[in-house]
């Protein structure tokens, strides 16, 4: 073969792998473009809330229509807090623990939780946040 020839060959099979890797970048486009979609819309059905601990604020975002138990299981799953809960057919979850400080029947302690600033008057399965919503959960006698 002389250096033509092997010089076209080595052009065609070049042409074909660029077509090639083209056609895959075209598909990997398409692809990443669907992917931040579907990240657009997940976002968008996302709410930004406060969480507060003690004093401690954790600035999250959760799913439209999560309750407060909901905040608390993924603020577990993120490492944010650790929690205890009990559920009650009647009540729904009561909980019970937060990072390890129990409630104290004893002494009347319980941990309490607060919306906006004022105190729930619903179970923590039962409130829907809404936007901005500040959760705050406060160790303290029941009925201080």
């Amino acid at each position: 073969m002389n250096k033509g020839t092997l010089f076209l060959l080595f052009f065609v099979v070049l042409l074909g792998a660029g077509v090639s890797v083209g056609a895959l970048l075209e598909g990997r486009t398409e692809n990443i473009v669907l992917s931040l979609e579907s990240v657009q819309a997940v976002k968008e059905d996302m709410i930004p809330i406060t969480l507060v601990v003690k004093e401690v604020s954790h600035e999250m975002r959760v799913a439209k229509e999560s309750n407060v138990y909901d905040v608390m299981v993924q603020a577990q799953e993120d490492s944010i807090l650790s929690f205890k809960d009990s559920e009650f057919s009647s009540i729904g979850f009561l909980i019970e623990e937060i990072n390890g400080l129990h409630q104290n029947s004893r002494t009347g302690e319980y941990w309490i939780y607060y919306i906006n600033g004022k105190m729930a008057k619903i179970g923590v399965s039962a409130y829907t946040l809404q936007k901005n919503d500040v959760i705050s959960w406060r160790y303290k006698k029941e009925y201080e």
